[in-house]
């Protein structure tokens, strides 16, 4: 189990650059207030809350070893939280110690109890309450009033809640399981693609043999999501006394995901893309207002890096790097759109890869087949390219150079921030990079040329070189974006479909930048 484990990390740190052990060392060492619970918002600040020390000791418990100490000192801290009145509140969970308990809050702590391995005496008036408070169309609503606005949200915890003590609940809970299935099928409300994930993992755990998996056009609705940026959602029902809020990181979305596609699909690699770019120091929030992590949206961050590495190393599958965002959204376009014929400058660039063999020998002419290239992909915004362009020394070195005449957009962002008013693109017609590679270019970089650079390559990716990437920038504050053939011709084919490749530039420069925090 512990070479398991370490397999397991090992994963998650070379595709990702996330620290498991030190992410989950965060939550504990700072986020948790021992005897009271974990911080509902950012560490050290406001109060703890029900809700967050719930998902996080789950997380905790299912992702790592706790000590006993640990187990029962959580179990405490959940259980203080509980409703002691007796009659219909009896069991519930309150989202924070004033509020009301609610049915969202009641399934999680019930379910962190589980995994915590509580007495059964000590989780049953939960599930009881649960139990009594589904509505006759099978779902819940977020007080657990059974009085309308059931959503299938809240009603995912209560699910798993019951799916867990099914062989206790014998046939009170296999009727509240099939009134769950008879929901899912018929509630109206949360269309929005954004929930498919949700209504399918719901569908997989209670729906009848040969349902499980959804129609592939409904997953093509929610892939579409990512094609403008990040999805997320937000639910605000005015109706409730205390207003509840929940932005959901698409990251998370995963967890639902997992069993219906490949560990290794672009769509299931999307999510991991997301908690690789979007990692702040040692956790992750639900949208970058704030400049650090989330108690909450950490813990499920670790989750789902957890679950998706179980599943990658269940599966022995192969994976070298996980691809950026934009090559993931051009992956799933070409499962659902037919491809189209190429223009004729496109065909001709992407024919150039092939005739061109690695070796110092084809240097010169893959050092052209770059620049043309460059020149295709950004030629609104990279102008005048040169080869071989001198150094102060008068030497030829530089094998290709371009005018930033960016105005707006990232190419203009990074000529402020580095001061690159010339793009420098070193090109190695060699399929594994070194360190005296990526040096020179770095030797290039400074005051002059700016702090930022290109290395395009045959195969090496950023993933293979990332701990001598993030040296340069540590301690030289130079930025090396490296680029190969693989890169190069997805990027042509997605100018040729009249789409703007610069985003995916953008990528490896935030994963590149993400990575040192």
């Amino acid at each position: 189990m512990v070479a398991r484990n370490g397999t397991i990390r090992a994963v998650i740190k070379r595709l990702t650059g996330v620290d498991l052990d030190a992410t989950r060392d965060f939550l504990l060492r700072e986020c948790f207030v021992p005897g009271k619970g974990f911080y509902s918002q950012y560490a050290g600040q406001g109060t703890t809350s029900c809700t967050t020390s719930a998902i996080c000791a789950y997380v905790l418990s299912e992702t790592g070893q706790l000590t006993l100490y640990q187990r029962r000192e959580f179990g405490r801290v959940l259980l203080a939280f509980r409703a002691t009145a007796s009659g219909e509140h009896a069991g519930g969970f309150p989202r924070t110690t004033a509020g009301e308990v609610n049915s969202w809050t009641t399934a999680q702590v019930a379910l962190a109890l589980l995994s915590l391995g509580a007495d059964w005496n000590q989780i049953w008036p939960s599930v009881e309450w649960l139990l009594a408070r589904q509505a006759t169309n099978g779902g819940w609503n977020f007080p657990g009033t059974r009085d309308g606005h059931e959503r299938l949200i809240y009603t995912l915890y209560p699910a798993l809640v019951l799916i867990r003590c099914r062989a206790r609940l014998s046939q009170a809970g296999d009727a509240a399981l099939s009134r769950i299935s008879g929901f899912v099928e018929s509630c109206e409300n949360e269309q929005d693609p954004f929930w498919i994930p949700i209504r399918s993992h719901l569908r997989s755990l209670v729906g009848r043999p040969g349902e499980q998996q959804p129609p592939h056009g409904v997953l093509n609705d929610y892939a579409r999501l990512f094609t403008d940026g990040w999805p997320a959602a937000r639910v605000e029902e005015d109706w409730l006394s205390n207003r509840f809020h929940m932005a959901l990181m698409c990251g998370s979305n995963y967890l639902l995901l997992r069993h219906q596609v490949s560990v290794i699909d672009p769509l299931a690699l999307l999510h991991l893309r997301f908690l690789a770019d979007e990692r702040i120091n040692n956790g992750w929030s639900d949208k970058r207002e704030e400049q650090q992590p989330k108690t909450w949206a950490t813990a499920l961050g670790v989750l789902t890096l957890y679950r998706w590495a179980c599943d990658f190393c269940r599966a022995s599958a192969n994976l070298t790097r996980i691809p950026t965002r934009s090559e993931l959204v051009i992956q799933l376009r070409a499962g659902t759109v037919p491809e189209r014929s190429f223009s004729e400058d496109a065909r001709q660039l992407l024919g150039r890869f092939a005739q061109i063999r690695p070796g110092t020998q084809h240097a010169t002419k893959y050092q052209a087949l770059v620049r043309d290239v460059f020149s295709f992909l950004f030629g609104s915004a990279l102008k005048d390219p040169k080869s071989e362009s001198r150094t102060i020394f008068g030497t030829l070195r530089r094998d290709v150079t371009f005018r930033n005449a960016a105005e707006v957009g990232p190419w203009c962002d990074w000529k402020r921030e580095h001061q690159i008013h010339s793009i420098l693109i070193e090109c190695k017609n060699k399929e594994t990079l070194a360190y005296d590679d990526l040096r020179q270019i770095a030797c290039y970089l400074g005051k002059t040329m700016g702090r930022l650079g290109i290395l395009a390559c045959r195969k090496t990716t950023p993933d293979d070189s990332r701990e001598m990437l993030n040296w340069f920038v540590n301690n030289d504050d130079k930025y090396i974006l490296i680029v190969n053939d693989d890169s190069l011709t997805d990027w042509i084919k997605l100018k040729d479909r009249g789409e703007d490749p610069t985003n995916a530039v953008a990528d490896i420069y935030r994963s590149l930048r993400e990575g040192v925090q």
